[in-house]
């Protein structure tokens, strides 16, 4: 249904005049008289650009915001921390402001390893202090009591010559010569054993003078003059990931605020609370997750081309499903204790109870079968992409109709307003978002 009032020219309207619209162009956002509309097809810039007659043109659809208020770019990528669609310089911006506050925790990191190595060398070089001072009291101390050992001993020694001394006084002057004769013979026995002592000296290590000395560990020296310091600090510079996805990960509304999201590559489920924009929950799973739809307490995950899993939401696996398809599990819905899942690459949809016994398979005039979606009477809406339409396929898989997708090209999601006669689908490359009424009949 086209809009009542006239759309004015975009580029004539800049221009100060009026002119009616012929065609709308989805990546400018505006309408085009067709003189604007002749150079807007030869221009190269725009030659690529999306554009439809004016009459086929929907301004409900013109709410959907495609350009980024901030930058005015195109809004071709999907922030993840965010929940948002972002253009390539709310990416770059981003990506820089989370870059800071990393290596703001790398920096305090590297602080922190400076004063650790620091502790650790300080640790090390007391406890080498103390051994090596430890070694020097032993070794004094031992040298030490040898020496006052060997002046006690020498000391005893001259004593006892000073006894001898005054022994040979007393005996020659008082005494018979033969008392004399005895008494000097004694006396020279202990002269010659004090004569002996004191050669022996000379070999004796206790005698020598000693002195405590250290030999330097050359290692230290070395490990000085090579360890200049503590490291090298680098910058490593790498390229930003702009990767522009041309898929949508799948998700699955838990309640009003909570909803859950597959993350393929990382193998996860994160639950998000949209109240308060933040991740609740991380499931870990053990391979890519593709498709999931919720029920009032799990949830049901497509798990590559051969799984469909049904888990709680701690993660724990209640029941697995096994198939065989040609592609990947990437659209798949929950309800009434039925699984629904399309095979893109082999044109079908199948549906299976909770214990994986094929209840239907539906193969009618379906050429890239994509998303998946009930109504309230258990019908499955389908979202055939290479013929532009929306197939809609009764509760027991036997009947079917078409459902036109208001000459939307190529869709591949699909999700209807609960109690309402309308959906929304959206097209292969996640740029276009358009309402469709549901036929009756």
């Amino acid at each position: 249904m086209a809009s009542s009032k006239p759309i004015p020219c975009g580029p004539c309207i800049e221009g100060k005049v009026t002119t009616k619209a012929d065609i709308w162009c989805y990546n400018c956002d505006e309408g085009l008289c067709s003189t604007c509309s002749g150079h807007h097809k030869r221009s190269k810039g725009t030659r690529d650009h999306k554009t439809i007659d004016i009459k086929s043109y929907k301004p409900s659809v013109q709410v959907i915001k495609t350009q980024c208020d901030k930058h005015g770019q195109q809004l071709n990528l999907y922030c993840p921390s965010h929940l948002m669609p972002c253009c390539d310089e709310c990416k770059i911006v981003n990506n820089k402001s989370q870059n800071i506050k990393r290596e703001e925790q790398e920096y305090v990191s590297i602080k922190k390893f400076i004063v650790k190595i620091r502790n650790e060398i300080d640790k090390h070089l007391t406890h080498l202090e103390k051994k090596i001072c430890k070694e020097a009291d032993i070794i004094f101390n031992q040298e030490k009591s040898k020496a006052k050992d060997l002046i006690a001993e020498i000391e005893e020694k001259q004593k006892n010559l000073k006894k001898m001394q005054d022994q040979l006084r007393t005996v020659i002057p008082h005494a018979s010569k033969l008392q004399s004769f005895l008494g000097v013979h004694q006396l020279e026995q202990k002269v010659h054993q004090c004569l002996r002592y004191i050669d022996d000296l000379e070999n004796d290590d206790r005698a020598k003078e000693f002195s405590i000395k250290i030999e330097q560990n050359n290692e230290i020296e070395k490990i000085i003059k090579k360890v200049g310091s503590f490291g090298v600090l680098t910058v490593v510079k790498i390229d930003m990931e702009m990767v522009k996805e041309t898929s949508v990960r799948r998700e699955a509304q838990i309640n009003q605020n909570t909803i859950a999201i597959t993350y393929p590559y990382e193998t996860a489920i994160k639950i998000f609370n949209m109240k308060n924009e933040t991740v609740t929950k991380v499931i870990r799973l053990d391979k890519e997750c593709w498709g999931l739809s919720s029920s009032d307490d799990s949830l049901v995950v497509g798990l590559n081309k051969d799984e469909i899993r049904i888990i709680d939401f701690e993660g724990n696996k209640l029941k697995s499903i096994r198939v065989t398809i040609e592609s990947l599990l990437m659209n798949l819905v929950y309800c009434n204790d039925r699984v629904i899942y399309s095979d893109m690459e082999g044109k079908a949809v199948y549906c299976v109870d909770e214990l994986g016994t094929q209840i239907w398979q539906y193969t009618q005039d379906l050429s890239r079968p994509c998303g998946l979606c009930t109504d309230t009477y258990g019908n499955i809406f389908v979202a055939d992409r290479n013929s532009h339409r929306i197939i809609v396929i009764s509760k027991d898989g036997k009947e079917s109709k078409v459902q036109h997708s208001d000459g939307r090209e190529y869709p591949i999601f699909i999700c209807l307003k609960q109690n309402k006669s309308s959906g929304f689908i959206c097209d292969e490359e996640n740029k276009d978002l358009a309402k469709f009424n549901l036929s009756s009949g």
